[in-house]
């Protein structure tokens, strides 16, 4: 009877285990579902207008990563990239594909969704650009994108900027340039901004390194994908290889801007700059903000935060920013020292001196100011009446009145063929089978018209140049010259105690003894680091509070580079197909000798030459020095 029981109620516990378990089980599996990333397969967005996509589903996801391929990009871009969210605009009708890799827990769900971009019903208006031609045009009130209530600040160093003759720079997404747009870069380049979002005023990004992370523009408007080309950069990079514009006749550079930190503003000459690697590229200038103008004085402005760069107050965090012209031309208060030529003109990019900054750029243009004091007279002068081939000389124009409002000139040769000039007034004798005469002029660009001249006798060598197999420069000759602070001696050129950047100059030195830097094979430069009493470093054992420079640069450079930190002729040509930029070599910080080898330079930069930088990799303990020992010039045995 007790065992007939027992096995009745085992049975029917048996029974409810089964049917409990059925009735759970849907639940758990529906549970688990819940957890899994969701993404919408299919989106639509008209085009020029922005979708937010979002990663549905209970999920914690701890990162996703969002991206196109090459066709997608043109159709469709992307910005502010979050774990469970992307925003989406639509760039030209058609179908993209994005692709999610969410990361959940240690596993990765790839999902994917087809996105439509229809071409929008209502006439859009057109956002104002540029002229293609260099007729200046008016700014649009506010800046590109569309009105904004702030007027424009239009008086600089007390004169009146000329607002019907400005021209503005496009601020949109198809005008950005090679290396900042997303949608211009492989997927696997590296983000040179954490977002970038473009409204009616302007363009906001957020910075993600110090110095390095912004956005930059085209002087020359890109405005359809059909003037976009493949860049030898790598592939996927998209380039505007008409981006170099005239723009010699401005006075400034008028840009609004809302920052809470300071901004670097830097220009780029040509096309070739946009294809180097940085951000963008190797700028010509670098300016940090400059003659602010608003409600209050300049002064008044920012707050010192003992970090990098000066933070702004809140109440004045939008203001106009000026950046002289003159400036740039010179290179004064410029990074790279060698001055811009806004005759060739490509870029202008903006970017805060720290990571993490939200920043907008409502408006860029470039204005000219009223100018009471025009150009009278121009006069060019030159060191030299006689510029040998494979030579280089300087000419200086000086403008009368003393007070004209603007003194930049702009350089003209009569044959460059035979001898060609820079911006900034080099002359350079290029051809080696061709003597004659030819003339040099200087114009103003205050539209005065004004000109000087001068007339130089070119490849007409005064005596064979001097070769010798192994030739070391006299440092006590007065023609060489260094960084300020150095002591020269038979012995070397010993620099200030504590510097790890410096330069020599030896180009007057050329010159005065007809050296000929093309008919040698090789430079050396032999340098080392030194204690205070005068011994070689070879390790820092004895100061443990010190950085270590692992590494030093030289770079041979042009005699406007000379400045201990900027690049040099490309020491690794190969040729008209060359696109290496091989800018600096490397070696072992001390007791080392650096050698330039001739033949592995481009022909045309060998008479540039005029002196070398010299840069550590990091700071040098205050009581050590750099000495240079020897610079030679040698030729190799026949």
């Amino acid at each position: 009877m007790k065992k007939s029981v027992k096995s009745v109620i085992a049975k029917s516990l048996a029974v409810v285990m089964a049917f409990s378990v059925a009735a759970i089980a849907p639940a758990a599996s529906s549970d688990a579902a819940a957890k899994k990333p969701t993404l919408a397969k299919k989106l639509t967005v008209n085009k020029g207008k922005s979708k937010t996509l979002k990663v549905k589903g209970k999920a914690k996801v701890k990162k996703t990563t969002w991206s196109l391929n090459k066709k997608s990009k043109k159709i469709v871009s992307i910005s502010k990239k979050k774990k469970k969210s992307v925003k989406i605009k639509g760039k030209k009708v058609g179908k993209a594909t994005l692709t999610a890799k969410i990361k959940v827990g240690k596993k990765t769900y790839k999902k994917k969704c087809t996105i439509t971009v229809k071409k929008v019903s209502a006439k859009a208006t057109p956002t104002p650009t540029p002229p293609s031609g260099n007729k200046a045009t008016p700014t649009p009130p506010g800046g590109n994108n569309g009105p904004t209530q702030r007027p424009k600040v239009d008086v600089v160093d007390g004169k009146k900027v000329i607002e019907s003759n400005t021209y503005p720079i496009t601020i949109n997404e198809q005008n950005e340039t090679t290396l900042t747009c997303i949608s211009k870069r492989p997927e696997d380049a590296d983000e040179v901004a954490g977002y970038t979002d473009y409204g009616k005023d302007g363009v906001t990004f957020t910075s993600l390194v110090d110095y390095n992370s912004g956005v930059s523009f085209y002087i020359n408007p890109c405005t359809s994908d059909d003037q976009l080309v493949d860049l030898p950069k790598g592939e996927g990079y998209l380039g505007f290889q008409d981006a170099i514009k005239d723009m010699s006749d401005y006075d400034y550079i008028r840009m609004e801007v809302t920052s809470e930190n300071e901004l670097n503003f830097r220009t780029y000459n040509e096309y070739d700059a946009l294809e180097s690697e940085g951000f963008p590229g190797t700028c010509t200038t670098e300016v940090y903000e400059a003659k602010w103008s608003g409600p209050v004085p300049a002064a008044d402005y920012l707050v010192e935060d003992g970090g990098i760069g000066k933070m702004v107050k809140d109440e004045y965090v939008t203001r106009t920013v000026f950046v002289p012209i003159e400036d740039l031309y010179s290179g004064k208060g410029s990074e790279a020292g060698s001055g811009c030529d806004f005759s060739t003109i490509s870029a202008i990019a903006i970017s805060p001196q720290r990571a993490g900054m939200e920043v907008t750029v409502h408006s860029i243009d470039f204005v000219k100011v009223e100018r009471p004091n025009k150009v009278s007279g121009i006069t060019v002068t030159c060191e030299k009446d006689t510029v040998a081939n494979n030579k280089t000389a300087t000419l200086v124009a000086t403008v009368n009145p003393e007070n004209a409002s603007r003194k930049i000139v702009k350089w003209t040769s009569s044959d460059p063929s035979l001898a060609t000039v820079s911006f900034q007034g080099t002359v350079l004798a290029n051809n080696q089978d061709k003597t004659g005469e030819c003339t040099f002029t200087a114009t103003a660009t205050d539209g005065s018209g004004v000109a000087g001249s001068i007339k130089l006798k070119i490849g007409d060598e005064s005596g064979e140049p001097q070769i010798i197999t192994t030739q070391k420069v006299d440092f006590t000759d007065a023609n060489v010259t260094a960084a300020e602070g150095a002591v020269k001696s038979a012995d070397g050129i010993k620099f200030a105690a504590g510097t790890n950047q410096t330069f020599v100059n030896f180009s007057k030195y050329m010159d005065a003894k007809n050296i000929d830097l093309s008919k040698y094979d090789s430079l050396k430069v032999d340098w080392e680091v030194q204690d205070a009493n005068g011994k070689a470093l070879e390790d820092y054992s004895d100061y443990p509070d010190a950085s270590v420079p692992t590494n030093g640069k030289i770079a041979f450079a042009a005699a406007s580079s000379l400045n201990g930190y900027s690049n040099g002729v490309d020491t690794n040509y190969t040729g008209d197909d060359d696109t290496t930029k091989d800018q600096m070599f490397l070696n072992v910080y001390t007791g080392d000798t650096n050698i330039l080898t001739i033949s592995n330079l481009n022909p045309t930069e060998v008479p540039l030459i005029a002196g070398f930088n010299l840069q550590l990799t990091d700071a040098i303990p205050a009581n050590c020095h750099i000495v240079v020992k020897a610079v030679t010039f040698v030729k190799d045995e026949a």
